[in-house]
């Protein structure tokens, strides 16, 4: 079995979701929450990490309108 280490450090959390198992959150220089990255996600504890997570844009679920399309945009 192989394990390997990887230190990223990255403002964009989903970039490192991707590329992590296990995810270490600092703020000030200092370690604040330590989780499984899916864990970290559902459940943060500490008050800097749900502002980081809260901080990451939600995709657009509506459709788009187009009004070359819909001629009711026009």
């Amino acid at each position: 079995m192989s394990f390997y280490c990887i230190r990223l450090l990255h403002k964009n959390l989903t970039v490192v979701r991707y590329m992590s198992d296990r995810i270490m959150v600092m703020e000030a220089g200092k370690i604040i929450e330590t989780k499984e990255a899916d864990e970290l996600f559902a459940k943060p504890e500490h008050p800097y990490t749900k502002k980081l997570l809260a901080a990451i844009p939600k995709q657009e679920t509506r459709p788009l309108q187009n009004s070359f399309f819909d001629p009711t945009l026009r």
